[in-house]
């Protein structure tokens, strides 16, 4: 049960900057279709102040109807989790390929398959649907989602999250600068897309790259060290399909992703 755009726009203590804010969560009609696929950080900020609202009780049957005290409990716990991360463990939001990168530890230690490991979860907006979508003498299109996907993709040690993250950065980078090279060239050596299998196929492939522990820590601090990624390109397996593709395309606008995005990470279940 989501609160409505009624009650947001009038929980106490909730800055919410103008209509245009609102429209990143509601569809309002009259206004143009939400295109932000900003960080869904800033939407954090503005959901906590909403549900700090509601710790009053007094202001909770006014604010959100219905809305029990575990739920509430659940919805605080979430949110401070997603805002204050462990410093070796975050969410790495990926709202420009429509998708979040989820670090989980096994609820039980029997669901663990190595200690001192996290699942690895890819959590999705899916299920877009074609929208008309008017506001003041324009007819504009959009597309939105109405239910979320869940993709496993592997486990990494906690400890190298971090050493995770940085290498899928470089992967996509490079993926991107080959596709700017096959537009001049007219080959095809990218697979970079605006797609969560995508970025699937970026975690599996930096998932066999990253360095061993023992020798990342040997290169701490060496900055005379050269990257490997200098000098290699790493290869990643085309896309498997299936996903939405979030970008902006020639005469189209691209979709907006950061609620939907932020919205898939609330609704995860222990693996």
């Amino acid at each position: 049960m989501a609160p409505s755009v009624g009650q947001l726009a009038a929980g106490q203590g909730v800055a919410w900057d103008d209509l245009g804010t609102l429209s990143t969560v509601f569809p309002f009609k009259h206004l143009k279709a939400s295109e932000d696929q900003e960080s869904p950080t800033w939407l954090l900020n503005k959901l906590q102040q909403f549900v700090a609202a509601l710790k009053d009780q007094a202001h909770v049957a006014a604010l959100w109807p219905g809305l029990t005290p575990s739920q509430l409990a659940h919805l605080t716990a979430t949110l401070q989790l997603l805002h204050e991360p462990a410093p070796e463990l975050h969410v790495k939001w990926q709202q420009e390929f429509g998708c979040a990168l989820l670090p989980l530890k096994p609820a039980s230690a029997a669901a663990a398959l190595q200690p001192d490991h996290v699942a690895l979860y890819l959590m999705l907006p899916d299920s877009w649907t074609f929208k008309t979508h008017s506001y003041p003498s324009v007819t504009q299109f959009a597309s939105h989602s109405s239910s979320t996907s869940r993709l496993y993709v592997g486990t990494v040690a906690a400890a190298q999250y971090s050493s995770l993250i940085d290498t899928m950065d470089t992967i996509i980078k490079q993926q991107e600068n080959l596709k700017a090279e096959d537009k001049k060239t007219g080959q095809k050596k990218s697979h970079f897309q605006r797609t969560p299998d995508f970025i699937e196929s970026v975690i599996k492939a930096a998932l066999l790259h990253l360095p061993a522990e023992s020798d990342a820590s040997a290169n701490a601090g060496d900055e005379g060290s050269s990257s490997l990624f200098d000098t290699e390109i790493i290869s990643i397996n085309p896309p498997r399909g299936g996903c939405t593709d979030v970008g902006k395309h020639t005469g189209a606008c691209p979709k907006g992703t950061s609620w939907p995005v932020l919205r898939s990470v609330f609704e995860v279940r222990d693996p």
